[in-house]
């Protein structure tokens, strides 16, 4: 319960807010008395929204309507909690509803949501079941096999269902096309519909993916298509198995259950999970740990892993594959795939974890999955994500505390006359303070290499006008003037072209910008030059000459580029360097490179050593130069 209280106190501070409680205020003046019921937590009113989402991301949730869903579907798990009624009401008392509406409110998230369980029983439940199928499959409900028309050769056996239905609830789970259905869901509530079974345009979703997928099982992805598969179906839909694939397909497409007409309002209410086992023995914690363990390791499996691993513009969505698997093995055990499931699957292992053989197992599944994680971890962001972190990074920064050390980092700073605070030393470590809580949370590193990479990823979709905007109003938190602004959002996409080019991270490129001690160098021709300590005098030792290959390079050199090139020799064994030394210096100067850097390392340590720069500043110097 504690996370849902803190997430509740967050409710109740933003809508506080003062600018937030005028709109309020406005709106309910326009809409009047009969539109109270909408002024409640999660409510459908889009300025309650916007100011959840990025309390919503924070904890963990889609930051939209079906995440607001899920929200308070943890909440209602704690409804005996008199903390969190009592935040329940303050929260819904600052969106101005009244102690009734509060009433009705409490009671649809405690009463009704232990009413949505099916009662299985006989032949009701297959028709039931098949029923669903019509529903999730967007075929009519009197869609029958045409006739004349040839029909399979043979049936399509139980694995073969469980395999489409898994490729199915794969693509309806897809970000792309959950967007999409939110859109269309959206569009229906704002027409007026109150019947969320039946809204338009979600069966012409449905029926894309169909196009997509059936035709691999022998099936035409068109509307008898789907009847000759419901028509093989209808024999094999007393399997749990299928029939938790049914379930969760529906939920994914946002169906009602049981076909019931539920009005909008009932649509917020959240399904209660099902009850755990009372017979869970350690027998069957063996035999499912053992099963999950099993299908994680399956060719099969590795094989999509591999797959979708392999995309480079389609992140690696590791959570969607990994349901795709339990969904086939918890409900045998009377457990949902859900994030509720799994928790309560995790409270039914709590008192056999002393067992050897359960904490081994546990222990194993934990590290494989973890693992596939950590995998994904390392995949970029999609456009959505890189949109999504950006967004929550522009909240933090723009936070008062954040707001005053920027501007007294600024104050700090040497005046120049063409200062723009393109480069601000100490920005650097504030940002990395900002993004280390944050980044894991999209799967990048929360240290430097996740900064650097998260640099790459906007670079990556630096040409995205949503993207651009955000980065521009970041910039400006962080205290960059407007040609600084600019500059920053070129030399992104500057970053980006060579990306295009060379197919690499830009990691090594993006650290360019980071503000060092010393000299910073800066396009516009201004520098920057602290004081610096007295140079040390050098001990006296035997220094070898230097090689002549080394010798010509800095004679081909005006003045400027010698003592640049003394800067960065540190950085030689850098191969990217390296590649861009070749490129300016020509052919004849690649072959003596090697013989450069043997120079190079051969010095001795007692003879003072210039003053270096990073790798990133390196390149981006010669890139400059280039």
């Amino acid at each position: 319960p504690d996370a849902v209280i803190a997430i509740l106190r967050e409710h109740f501070t933003a809508f506080g807010e003062e600018e937030f409680q005028a709109h309020i205020i406005k709106l309910r003046e326009e809409l009047g008395e009969s539109k109270d019921e909408e002024f409640v937590l999660c409510g459908p009113s889009r300025a309650i929204l916007e100011v959840q989402r990025p309390i919503l991301l924070k904890y963990g949730f889609a930051g939209n309507r079906i995440g607001a869903k899920a929200m308070l579907s943890e909440v209602a798990k704690y409804m005996k909690t008199p903390e969190v009624v009592r935040l329940l009401d303050a929260a819904n008392g600052r969106l101005g509803a009244s102690a009734s509406v509060c009433v009705n409110f409490k009671e649809r998230l405690s009463g009704k949501a232990a009413k949505q369980k099916r009662k299985q029983e006989g032949g009701k439940v297959t028709e039931d079941r098949a029923s669903g199928v019509l529903a999730v499959l967007g075929a009519l409900a009197g869609a029958q096999p045409e006739q004349g028309r040839e029909r399979r050769a043979t049936g399509i056996t139980e694995g073969r269902a469980a395999a489409l239905f898994s490729d199915l609830l794969m693509e309806f789970s897809s970000t792309g096309f959950q967007q999409k259905l939110q859109g269309v869901i959206d569009r229906a509530i704002a027409d007026g519909y109150k019947d969320l079974s039946d809204i338009p345009g979600r069966s012409e979703l449905v029926m894309q993916v169909h196009s997509m997928i059936l035709p691999g099982y022998g099936f035409t992805g068109d509307q008898a298509g789907v009847a000759d598969l419901i028509s093989e179906l209808r024999p094999m839909m007393a399997s749990p198995s299928l029939a938790a694939k049914v379930d969760a397909m529906a939920c994914k497409l946002h169906i009602p259950k049981g076909g019931s007409q539920r009005g909008v309002a009932d649509s917020d209410e959240p399904i209660a999970p099902c009850d755990p086992p009372s017979t869970f023995t350690r027998s069957s914690a063996l035999e499912l740990l053992k099963g999950l363990l099993e299908a994680y390791k399956a060719p099969d499996f590795q094989r999509k892993l591999e797959r979708y691993s392999g995309e480079e513009e389609v992140p690696c969505d590791v959570k969607r594959m990994i349901r795709s698997v339990q969904v086939d093995i918890l409900p045998k055990y009377g457990f949902q795939a859900t994030d509720s499931g799994i928790k309560e699957l995790q409270v039914a292992l709590e008192p056999m974890r002393s067992d050897h053989a359960v904490a081994a197992l546990v222990a194993e599944v934990e590290v494989t999955v973890a693992e596939m994680k950590r995998e994904a971890g390392a995949r970029k962001l999609s456009q959505g994500g890189l949109r999504n972190l950006l967004s929550e990074l522009l909240i933090k920064y723009s936070a008062p505390g954040i707001q005053q050390e920027i501007r007294e980092l600024k104050e700090n700073s040497p005046s120049e006359p063409c200062e723009d605070f393109y480069l601000l030393i100490g920005r650097e470590e504030l940002e990395l303070g900002v993004q280390r809580e944050l980044l894991p949370a999209f799967g990048l590193e929360g240290n430097r290499e996740g900064m650097y990479a998260l640099r790459a990823e906007c670079a990556r979709y630096s040409h995205d006008p949503d993207i651009t905007r955000l980065l521009l109003e970041i910039s400006k938190k962080l205290g960059m003037e407007p040609t600084a602004r600019k500059r920053y959002i070129e030399r992104l996409r500057a970053d980006a072209e060579a990306l295009r080019k060379s197919r690499q991270p830009l990691a090594c490129l993006m650290d360019a910008d980071r503000p060092r001690r010393g000299r910073a160098l800066r396009r516009d021709g201004c520098s920057r030059s602290p004081e610096r300590a007295p140079r040390q005098p050098a001990r006296e030792a035997a220094s070898p000459p230097r090689a002549p290959e080394l010798s010509e390079w800095h004679g081909r050199c005006v003045a400027p580029e010698r003592r640049a090139l003394a800067k960065v020799e540190a950085t030689m064994a850098e191969p990217r360097i390296v590649s861009a030394t070749n490129n300016i210096l020509g052919a004849a100067a690649a072959k003596q490179a090697p013989a450069a850097k043997q120079a190079l390392s051969a010095r001795p340590e007692a003879e003072p050593q210039p003053p270096t720069l990073s790798k990133g500043r390196a390149m981006a110097l010669f890139t400059d130069l280039e």
